[in-house]
């Protein structure tokens, strides 16, 4: 065994080893991010050691190649050389430890593709209807990939031996939220280092709150009192029209709070406890279109974002970053990764925040996933199910061991961070535990209504009214798509 080779396996080792932070002390919901990381809750006297995946310790596949198609912008969270940083190093010592456990090559295929409205999908669509096998498993994000179960290109995994999807390494919120017809059609969790990249938050420029009298804010939150009223109450100290031309424009002015993009805003439903779907009884999504908390919540969000230039809404992720970064803006929305990318080289100092809650006396922080994660699944014409959830499941349990600490305790929690480490990590972890999976974002491509309530906010219509006028259709809309559903997956 080389020595790089060493080296990774006993970087895994001590990754592996239970950690004192992982564990949160009181019960998280179902379909928290939470349960598909290391910081999974335990009860007392258990530890990561005692836990197994699925698969046999006896399984070998005799030199099988596995291809596994991946977005080709994603490369680091699926294939590693194992230099550079500890996530590069766990990345790596995953697949070799899968390899040489299963008896497998892992072949990474990148689809370059950025065509999210059809482009990328049929490269796996095409690859399926000429039967050739160039991809075992199939990956792609949440919000964009489900299209595929229409075209019955996808398998369900409800029989796929091996695959354990009720353990920690597999994020139950999806199985929950994106069923159809009580099938499962796709599967996430460690296996995707994106469930925790791309989580939501807000990111707060400490010298310029500073400037504006608004102090460390960790404490607002801790005590339960980061609410919707209190960042727009911070926020409304925070324009400046820097150029002095009467006109608010986010590459020459100062910002209160800039929503990056409309995409972004999604991490609001489930912060302010918005509801749109259900997965009723019969195991599919149906409508919830009733829940007065939705339309007081889009009616005070609303009205923030468009009662002044305080509060605006940015174009694109790259137009909001050097705003930011060039102290002209006191928040912005933000994912875990843009501390370790666009944020890394500040010069100012920067927190991290929950999005806010609706009031004080709603229990949690929480945060809807926004879609960017990655999901895994199989060709409906898959050469070997069983021989796929095996190696599916030996990457999640892997991943949940080793590549998920390397980067959540160790990556995000110091490397990245500009807070004390206490702080940061407390921070951190009521972020991560309050994100949810939410079936508006994964449903959304199938019937729209994602769409319908971002061009109701950026627009200022009417909630209400607008979704009363559209009730009937995108209810038959769902039925047509859960008969289809039923039809060609019997």
């Amino acid at each position: 065994m080389n020595t790089q080779k060493w080296i990774c396996l006993f970087l895994a080792l001590l990754l592996s080893l239970p950690l004192a932070s992982c564990g949160a002390e009181e019960e998280t919901p179902e379909t928290t991010v939470s349960e598909t990381t290391a910081a999974a809750d335990e009860t007392a006297g258990e530890t990561e050691t005692e836990l197994h995946d699925g698969v046999p310790a006896d399984l070998m596949f005799e030199g099988e190649n596995i291809n596994i198609l991946y977005r080709g912008a994603f490369t680091d969270e699926f294939t590693a050389d194992g230099e550079g940083d500890i996530v590069n190093q766990a990345v790596y010592m995953r697949n070799l430890t899968v390899e040489e456990r299963l008896g497998v090559t892992l072949t990474y295929i990148p689809n370059e593709s950025t065509d999210w409205n059809g482009g990328y999908q049929n490269v796996i669509l095409q690859s399926v209807l000429a039967g050739d096998n160039s991809h075992d498993i199939v990956s792609g994000p949440s919000y964009h990939t489900p299209t595929l179960i229409l075209d019955s290109a996808i398998l369900p995994l409800n029989d796929v031996a091996y695959l354990s999807l009720d353990m920690p390494w597999w994020s139950q919120g999806l199985i929950e939220t994106t069923s159809i017809a009580g099938k499962l059609f796709f599967a996430t969790g460690d296996i995707s280092l994106g469930m925790l990249r791309y989580i939501h938050c807000l990111f707060y420029n400490k010298e310029l709150c500073a400037d504006h009298g608004i102090g460390d804010l960790s404490e607002t939150v801790f005590e339960g009192k980061w609410t919707l009223d209190k960042l727009n109450e911070l926020a409304s100290v925070g324009y400046v029209d820097l150029n002095g031309d009467g006109k608010a424009v986010l590459e020459d002015d100062q910002f209160g709070f800039i929503i990056t993009n409309n995409l972004l805003m999604r991490g609001f439903y489930d912060a302010l406890e918005m509801s749109f779907f259900n997965v009723g009884e019969s195991g599919s999504p149906e409508f919830d279109f009733g829940n007065p908390r939705t339309a007081d919540a889009y009616d005070k969000f609303s009205a923030m974002l468009h009662a002044d230039d305080n509060i605006t809404m940015g174009e694109s992720n790259e137009k909001t970053y050097p705003v930011f970064i060039s102290d002209r803006a006191l928040f912005v929305t933000g994912r875990f990764i843009d501390s370790e990318t666009a944020y890394r080289e500040m010069e100012s100092d920067f927190g991290l925040l929950p999005f806010p809650k609706w009031d004080e006396a709603q229990k949690d922080y929480k945060v809807t996933i926004c879609g960017s994660e990655s999901i895994f699944g199989l060709p409906i014409n898959s050469r070997n199910p069983d021989m796929m959830g095996a190696v599916m499941e030996a990457l999640a349990f892997e991943s949940y061991k080793t590549v998920s600490p390397a980067y959540y305790e160790s990556a995000l929690k110091i490397k990245y961070s500009r807070e004390e480490s206490d702080v940061s990590s407390r921070m951190i972890d009521i972020i991560k535990e309050g994100a949810v999976f939410n079936p508006v974002v994964q449903m959304s491509k199938f019937v729209g209504t994602d769409k319908i309530l971002m061009d109701c906010i950026i627009n200022q219509k009417p909630w209400v009214s607008t979704i009363e006028s559209q009730k009937k259709s995108l209810e038959a809309k769902l039925e047509e798509i859960i008969s289809t559903v039923e039809k060609n997956y019997p």
